[in-house]
């Protein structure tokens, strides 16, 4: 998603050199026309909450696998 976000913002930015020489010749501004923003809070949040629940899950799993290995060793 983060890609699509850079990509799309990219874009704008194209678009922005694109227009320049025809807005300035019009005695305009363009980001008074034009206005792109981008929040991506929400994403990195998410990231943030993905990245401590997986970490939660793999120090379980270890956990698991500790108490499976020692089980073995006694059989």
């Amino acid at each position: 998603m983060e890609e699509k976000i850079n990509n799309f913002k990219l874009q704008y930015s194209m678009f922005l050199s694109n227009c320049s020489d025809e807005i300035s010749k019009l005695d305009l501004d363009i980001g008074k026309i034009v206005t792109f923003t981008v929040d991506v809070s929400s994403l990195k949040s998410m990231q943030t909450e993905l990245l401590v629940k997986d970490e939660s899950l793999s120090h379980e799993l270890s956990e698991t696998d500790r108490g499976v290995y020692s089980r073995k060793k006694k059989l």
